[in-house]
């Protein structure tokens, strides 16, 4: 029997113990999964032992590769002891015949060799019902419970708008407090602005989310090294894929956020919000697999949107309490706040009805039935409240400062 070995370091092949049976010839010990397929041609094994702790889920890729290509090749897995229940069920999903632990009995891989070499599958009894013990408790969430799980997110999203509401109407008030309008002043119901602030923390979430799956194409990439060169190519160089996926994603979002945005906001955004919900719920299965999170962790998940909402907060938080609006020839100047609420400023030429005044140029900001809301961005960004039927307002383009020379 040829025994091929693909493992991680420490393990030696003298510590399966199959150097004292006669029956057994050890063709290879394989360290980088990326060979793997060629040594196999070359040694033309007839059982491979393949370790499951190799980083990224590469040992059980490498098991399905050779079970659809080399069917008549048996595959024997190679797990720490004790055996992990979740990496013993994906190894027996991948088409493993087996599963042995580091921590051997004297013979016991030489047995395991045989029977999957005969196509009898080894399942150490005692090992076997203790993986199947803790497997059991992962699969009794019902459809029942997975509905329930998402009756209570969309249940959760309304208290959610509400605080979003709560939250957006004080941003308001202190934001536009430090250059003393009021909300009123500008016929604006901050709590009508949630959609705003939804489309623009979709549009942060098409920005952010596609780097978040770079690691999931790149195993599924990998899982296609006998189907094509750039699979192959992407399983020998995993990180060096990782830059150049990185790069695309990053060039491709910022290509968007620059022309149309809206399609990060309406299309991207959401289909991220929908991987992550269903990874959250355990229903990644059910998505296309270009939107399924394969590495989705729910701890560091969590950690990760706790920080974000934290920094977002302390952004916001900043530029309301304390900066303020700043204004340029142009519009709104700022680093978050305006953009996420919607908070613009048109530049236009102010014309007295009466005639006393020359025509002005300025930013209109808003205004209700009796006053519009200016801003001279050209004199320290003075506000002025001017009477609606004093005065006739046309869009410009741009509001022109005069030079200290004029």
């Amino acid at each position: 029997m040829r025994v091929l070995v693909v493992a991680r370091h420490p393990l030696r092949i003298g510590d399966l113990g199959l150097d004292g049976d006669q029956h057994v010839d050890v063709v290879g010990l394989v360290r980088r999964l990326g060979s793997v397929s060629q040594l196999i041609e070359q040694a033309e094994p007839d059982v491979v032992i393949v370790d499951t702790a190799f980083a990224d889920g590469g040992g059980f890729r490498v098991m399905a590769d050779i079970v659809e290509s080399t069917p008549d090749i048996a595959v024997l897995a190679l797990t720490p002891d004790p055996p992990p229940h979740e990496q013993v069920a994906r190894a027996m999903g991948a088409g493993a015949l087996g599963f042995i632990d580091v921590d051997l009995e004297p013979g016991e891989c030489s047995e395991a060799v045989r029977s999957v070499y005969e196509g009898e599958p080894w399942l150490p009894t005692a090992q076997t019902q203790a993986v199947l013990q803790s497997v059991a408790d992962d699969y009794t969430v019902t459809k029942a419970e997975h509905r329930s799980r998402l009756t209570a997110v969309a249940l959760g999203a309304i208290p959610l708008a509400g605080v979003m509401a709560a939250v957006l109407s004080l941003l308001w008030r202190k934001y536009l407090g430090q250059i003393g309008v009021r909300p009123v002043d500008l016929a604006i119901d901050p709590g009508t602005r949630v959609v705003d602030m939804v489309l623009s923390l979709l549009f942060i979430i098409g920005i952010v989310g596609p780097f978040l799956l770079i690691p999931s194409w790149i195993e599924r990439l990998s899982a296609r090294s006998d189907q094509n060169r750039v699979a192959r190519w992407v399983t020998a160089r995993p990180r060096l894929a990782f830059v150049v996926l990185f790069i695309v994603v990053l060039v491709a979002v910022a290509l968007l956020a620059t022309y149309v945005d809206l399609v990060l906001a309406l299309f991207v955004g959401p289909m991220m919000v929908v991987a992550i919900t269903a990874a959250f719920l355990g229903v990644e299965d059910e998505l296309p697999p270009i939107l399924r999170h394969t590495t989705f962790s729910l701890r560091r998940f969590l950690v990760t949107t706790l920080s974000l909402v934290f920094a977002l907060l302390l952004v916001l938080g900043s530029e309301a309490f304390v900066r303020g609006p700043g204004f340029g020839p142009d519009g709104v100047n700022g680093v978050l706040m305006h953009r996420l609420v919607g908070f613009r400023a048109q530049p236009v030429l102010v014309i007295d009805v009466d005639g006393e005044r020359e025509p002005r140029e300025l930013l209109y900001l808003g205004g209700n039935a009796d006053l519009y809301v200016l801003v001279d961005p050209c004199s320290g960004d003075q506000v002025e409240f001017v009477s609606v039927g004093s005065s006739r307002l046309e869009n410009i383009d741009t509001v022109t400062c005069a030079s200290p020379a004029d």
